[in-house]
């Protein structure tokens, strides 16, 4: 999300080609312009999977509060558009610029052998404690 008066002449003319778009193309969903505190750009083709140990810190605005999106209209139209966007990343593997599934299926792994370390930790336990009985 961004500030859409710190765009110059050209990045909104082009962002605002883009939002022309029909709604059938999925160039339409790669970005959307909506109220928060300003007028806010949100680019929505550079969605990224992420899980909270990638999260250093929370994001505050210029007022130094957090954002929340309010407006269910606004919310329904960002949701739809990403939706389409991940249906095509779906479709077709690593599509956008960022390779969302590889990051996807790196993080699921992340996941996955976490856990599984964390079951052998927890199973460690249990034996060293029936051990001492």
């Amino acid at each position: 999300m961004g500030d859409w008066e710190h765009r110059d002449e050209l990045a909104k003319k082009r962002i605002e080609g883009y939002l022309s778009l029909p709604d059938n193309k999925l160039q339409s969903c790669f970005y959307h312009i909506g109220n928060t505190t300003t007028k806010s750009i949100f680019f929505i083709s550079d969605v990224i999977p992420i899980t909270d140990k990638y999260i250093n810190r929370e994001y505050l605005g210029y007022n130094s509060k957090g954002y929340e999106i309010k407006n269910k209209k606004l919310i329904a139209e960002l949701q739809r558009k990403l939706k389409r966007i991940l249906y095509c990343e779906d479709k077709k593997h690593n599509y956008f610029r960022q390779h969302i599934t590889d990051v996807k299926n790196y993080l699921i792994a992340e996941l996955e052998y976490t856990k599984s370390q964390e079951q052998v930790a927890a199973a460690e336990i249990d034996i060293s404690a029936q051990n001492q009985k």
